[in-house]
């Protein structure tokens, strides 16, 4: 036992910015990774990449059957990604990041934009091997000559924002966005590569985000609201198409003159026309998700990308789309408990309910919630014991009144509805005993069992504020928190609340205590504040972010995690005194976080995302030495290549563990590069280990089929 704590150790110990960060959060949901994609781009029917948040970029040699995750070398998010032939392409996106690949992904270098690190770029066309354009924020429109070595500003004298840009030749393009003055979309055209753009007559228009020429004179350009327009005369006039969506248009691609299509930022509709603009027709369901990008190779095969690292494919012009990811939800999921290092669940939005019992390896729909409520949003869980739990909501309730209760008496197998006549939505259950609990909601609703939720009585809170979050010291004293830094608590079990002094208006979301003295709650806008005096007074911490922090946790009296919007894990193992922000690698909202003893952490949120933290429990010395070796590609599925820089010809040793520390594999390698079949392997995640005479070094490997 205590080797494979020892190795484990190893294997997730990372540095943070300020200290060694005792742990790494690893996605377990959805694989091979949860960021939004923003821009997907094929240079061959088999042959693709997309880009999205945190600097994701993922590429496809097989058609997407497999998706392999490439370092970007930045943790900003990409926007937009082109390739002016198999092996060369650009990536562009936050703080004026432009990138470059020449060997088709292996590699990606970062190139001097000359822009401030506010001027975040949107998209990025080329009309040769060596010129192109990107185009960004504050009017700024890039352009270059010798493939990217070199970039000049080219300014419109205006702050407006740019979000696509396309050239129809090599001297006419067009670039599209939103005026920062009217709000309204514009429209800029160069007829000289660049040299001068002038702006177009659009009316009073949404903003716009994509445009597209589908030969010199016919292009369209999509945005807000629905908004559709379409020029027949090479943009000197654009004329309003006529369409259902009021949705946000992403981008729009047209495979003849006549034949295009739009999608849907929101509900992940796509829509087609066949007419040239005059009409066009909702592909439904495609996806739940928003589609930010779609891209063809020829009339019948597409791939869109968007949300929470949504993929798909279709190959009958868009009469039916296949995922090429496969995750359990792509459901908000809003809160997570486990009942041992095993056996977890996580419910969320439309009634999701999720459980594992290995661990997060897998996560398995539980379906019995939806008859009940099958729109309703849960959002918070707890469970008493092993088998028994509860799970309340309330939001976006059609078949049933709001304020819902559920509960499982089999570890999930069922869930039966429990009816309160509440009609508020209810945010968060806490049960102190297994007969007691307590539930808040809206409105300042507290509802109370002592009978094992049989009945729920409605208590007096004294506000109408909503209340979003409850936790229990004892069966008697208690703790609800909620909007305008509300602060409540009860010392007789809920007969009296008495409100307390926060010291803050914003809204509070979560409250956790570590003792009968000392508690947390964290709420919007970074929002941290401390009691050392069970709420008698409450204290103002600083986080260090701007996000709202949606959930918080203690593991002990010193260490804690908070989680937020904008995929942002604070930790504190000085009681709060200071945060650090942990490396995670998303850019989802995070909603809730919990903790399987001091070691193994869970976090879920936006879009079914889920990760796990294993935490050293034993300490490592924080000086690693510099990487050695790579592993490519990774996530694999059937062969590696392992390249070391190491320059001895003495053989090295290689061997594989996964995540439970028992070695699966070992063998001798060359120094040098050298391939290793991993086709006995099972889907997962493991650490390859290489071992010299004066070294060893981990890394991670995520098998993926």
């Amino acid at each position: 036992m205590k080797k494979t704590l020892l190795l484990l150790s190893l294997i997730f110990m990372i540095i943070s910015r300020t200290e060694a960060q005792p742990g790494t959060w690893v996605i377990q949901h959805p694989l091979p990774q949860g960021n939004d994609l923003n821009s997907i781009y094929f240079v061959d029917p088999n042959t693709g990449y997309a880009v999205g948040g945190m600097g994701t970029i993922m590429k496809t040699s097989n058609s997407g059957i497999t998706w392999v995750v490439q370092n970007s070398g930045i943790n900003t998010y990409l926007n937009s990604v082109f390739f002016t032939n198999a092996n060369t392409g650009y990536a562009v996106g936050g703080m004026g990041k432009i990138i470059k690949t020449t060997n088709g992904g292996t590699n990606w270098t970062a190139l001097i934009s000359n822009l401030n690190t506010t001027d975040n770029l949107n998209s990025v066309c080329f009309t040769s091997a060596d010129t192109g354009y990107a185009v960004g924020i504050n009017g700024k429109i890039l352009k270059t000559i010798n493939a990217g070595l070199n970039w000049t500003v080219h300014t419109t004298n205006t702050t407006d924002f740019f979000n696509s840009v396309f050239f129809a030749d090599a001297h006419t393009g067009y670039a599209v966005g939103i005026s920062t003055a009217s709000y309204y979309g514009i429209i800029y055209k160069t007829t000289d590569a660049g040299a001068n753009w002038s702006p177009q007559t659009t009316g009073n228009i949404g903003g716009l985000q994509s445009v597209y020429f589908s030969d010199a004179d016919s292009g369209y350009a999509v945005g807000q609201t629905g908004t559709l327009l379409k020029t027949v005369d090479a943009g000197a006039n654009w004329t309003v198409q006529s369409c259902a969506c009021t949705e946000l248009f992403n981008t729009v691609y047209f495979t003849s003159t006549d034949t295009g299509y739009a999608a849907e930022s929101v509900y992940g509709r796509i829509w087609k026309t066949t007419d040239g603009g005059i009409n066009w027709a909702a592909i439904t369901g495609v996806t739940m998700l928003g589609i930010k990008s779609i891209y063809f190779v020829d009339d019948n095969t597409c791939w869109a990308a968007g949300v929470g690292g949504t993929i798909l494919k279709t190959t009958d012009a868009g009469l039916t789309w296949i995922p090429q990811t496969n995750p359990v939800t792509n459901k908000n999921l809003n809160s997570t408990y486990f009942t041992d290092e095993n056996t977890g669940y996580a419910v969320g939005n439309q009634s999701t309910c999720l459980k594992t019992t290995d661990g997060g390896a897998n996560w398995a729909e539980l379906g019995s919630t939806r008859p009940w409520a099958p729109t309703c949003d849960l959002n918070s869980v707890f469970f008493v014991n092993t088998d028994t739990g509860y799970a309340v909501g309330g939001d976006n309730c059609i078949y049933t009144e709001t304020g819902v209760i559920f509960k499982t008496v089999n570890a999930g197998t069922t869930w039966v509805m429990l009816r309160d006549q509440s009609s508020s939505i209810l945010y968060s259950v806490y049960f102190p005993s297994t007969t007691i609990g307590y539930i808040v909601g809206d409105y300042g609703r507290i509802l109370k069992t002592t009978d094992g939720g049989a009945t729920w009585n409605p208590q007096v809170s004294g506000i109408t504020n909503d209340l979003r979050s409850v936790f229990f010291t004892s069966v008697d004293t208690g703790y609800a928190v909620g909007n305008f830094g509300k602060v409540l608590k009860t010392t007789n079990g809920g007969v009296d609340w008495n409100v307390q002094a926060s010291g803050i208006y914003q809204d509070l979301l979560s409250v956790y205590f570590t003792d009968v003295l000392t508690g947390y709650a964290v709420g919007r806008y970074g929002t941290i504040i401390k009691t050392t005096d069970a709420g008698l007074s409450w204290s103002l911490q600083q986080g260090g972010v701007g996000y709202n922090l949606y959930s918080v946790i203690f593991t002990d009296a010193d260490h804690g995690w908070v989680v937020s919007g904008g995929g942002t894990v604070l930790r504190t193992s000085d009681a709060g005194t200071t945060w650090i922000e942990d490396t995670i690698g998303i850019s989802s909202s995070l909603y809730s976080v919990f903790f399987v003893g001091a070691n193994t952490g869970y976090t879920v949120g936006y879009a079914g995302i889920i990760l796990k933290m294993i935490k050293d429990p034993v300490g490592v010395n924080e000086n690693i030495m510099e990487e050695t070796f790579t592993v490519f590609p990774n996530p694999a599925s059937d062969l590696i290549t392992i390249k070391t820089n190491w320059f001895n010809n003495a053989q090295l040793k290689l061997n594989i563990y996964n995540l439970a520390g028992i070695l699966v594999r070992t063998e001798k390698i060359e120094p040098g590069q050298a391939q290793i079949s991993t086709g006995e392997l099972r889907n997962g995640a493991y650490v390859i280990e290489v071992i010299s005479r004066e070294w060893t070094k981990k890394q991670k490997l995520i098998i993926q089929r």
